[in-house]
């Protein structure tokens, strides 16, 4: 069987489609991690955002006054002043402890670290200069400053790098499952494919089946009888024409053997 056509269209067949479901998955399998790591992203930077809204100055000192400090246990975050000294943090799982990642992110970038449990999680930075409140109470926020902070390379002793990270569990988990999808769709495929093409194939191939019994049929006796061509495929034509050309000569010699022999 594994010599035959037939066999060979099959497993020919089963190899083209089971590859080509397996590269369109992969595919669908990076567009959605980028797609989800992208949410996450756009999530980072909103809560960063948001978490700037909490820091102000008073009288020369960082403060921090935000009663929703807990974001939650799915984002931590971790502020540093300009002398790299841990000015707020977050409690929880979500411990930011590389002391070097404030200086490896640039104001805006996000970059993948590990966390103090060693799981695999999304950080953020995120450079701003906190509210200003004078010793009478008013507050002040100089949009100047702030807009000064990207263009600036000397910024002040005042601004803030702000780190807001989460872990990627939620996102692991949502990629395996979808890898046990493709792989499960790839498999099923693998079982499935077969199984519909070869009824398929026997249909297909039955022309040059009808067409070897014919040939087979052939002996001395009856040289004179030329295939039959009303259901042979047009890709079978040249050899069915030049197969009953040879057989029309053969015929032609073997009775020229005859007479001879007479």
């Amino acid at each position: 069987m594994k010599g035959s056509l037939r066999w060979r269209v099959v497993v020919t067949a089963t190899l083209v489609t089971c590859g080509m479901l397996l590269l369109v998955g992969l595919v669908l399998l990076a567009l959605l991690r980028y797609g989800l790591t992208r949410q996450l992203d756009d999530r980072l930077m909103t809560a960063a955002r948001g978490l700037t809204q909490a820091f102000e100055i008073h009288d020369g000192t960082f403060l921090f006054e935000w009663e929703g400090v807990d974001l939650g246990p799915q984002i931590g975050f971790i502020a540093f002043n300009s002398q790299d000294q841990v000015i707020a943090k977050s409690e929880g799982r979500l411990q930011i402890e590389d002391a070097q990642l404030p200086h490896d992110l640039k104001n805006g970038n996000v970059t993948f670290f590990r966390l103090s449990d060693a799981s695999l999680a999304r950080a953020a930075a995120l450079e701003f200069l906190p509210h200003r409140e004078s010793a009478e109470g008013e507050q002040q926020r100089s949009e100047t400053q702030e807009a000064s902070l990207a263009t600036t390379r000397g910024i002040g002793e005042s601004h803030i790098t702000l780190i807001v990270a989460a872990p990627m569990q939620d996102i692991n988990g949502t990629l395996t499952l979808a890898n046990w999808l493709v792989v499960g769709s790839v498999g099923l495929a693998c079982l499935i494919t077969p199984m519909v093409l070869w009824p398929i194939s026997g249909v297909v191939m039955q022309p040059i089946r009808t067409l070897a019994g014919q040939i087979a049929l052939l002996d001395a006796n009856n040289l004179h009888q030329q295939l039959e061509t009303g259901a042979c495929p047009q890709e079978l034509q040249p050899i069915v024409s030049r197969h009953d050309e040879l057989l029309q000569r053969l015929r032609l010699s073997f009775v020229r053997e005859q007479q001879t022999t007479a």
